[in-house]
């Protein structure tokens, strides 16, 4: 979302914002942030992948709902259907399954 432009070590950063950073969003962002990157040469590259870990998420939440006060186990991250927010139910688990494995993003 934000990008230095500028950096005087110990005094000042200036940020840049990307105000279309959103608008890229890739398949399933809102579960999987965690960035695995690629090489040592600067700038490196990398993605995003949906693996167990996000699977193993999603399947805690399942059933779980955010309204009023959430479950201690509904994950918002895992609740991406937009005809019913609030609810982690089975059309979001499956979409979840469907993208495992799934790499996606750029730096």
């Amino acid at each position: 979302l934000y990008y230095p432009i500028d950096i005087v070590p110990a005094v000042q950063a200036r940020l840049e914002c990307n105000p279309s950073f959103f608008l890229e969003t890739p398949p399933l962002g809102e579960i999987d942030w965690r960035w695995y990157w690629q090489g040592t040469t600067k700038p490196r590259s990398g993605y995003y992948r949906v693996n167990i870990f996000d699977v193993v998420r999603a399947t805690a939440a399942y059933g779980t709902t955010g309204y009023g006060e959430p479950d201690p186990n509904w994950f918002p991250g895992a609740d991406i259907d937009s005809w019913d927010l609030g609810c982690v139910g089975l059309y979001d688990l499956i979409t979840i399954l469907t993208r495992y494995g799934e790499c996606f993003g750029k730096p």
